[in-house]
């Protein structure tokens, strides 16, 4: 699961391989993105809004 915190640095998240932690993390994560729940949360922790702007797959 890659963030990018511009200039070109990207960081992270490392999951247990197998079961679906994964796929649900994404959904959370889009979940949090399309209700504007993400946005608030960058400007709280002063991070850029396009930090989570990546694209989250589940291969």
């Amino acid at each position: 699961m890659p963030y990018n915190y511009g200039d070109g640095e990207t960081y992270g998240l490392y999951l247990r391989k197998g079961g679906d932690n994964r796929e649900a993390l994404v959904k959370a994560i889009e979940a949090l993105q399309t209700s504007g729940e993400m946005k608030t949360l960058l400007q709280k922790w002063n991070l850029p809004e396009t930090a989570t702007d990546v694209k989250h797959t589940t291969d």
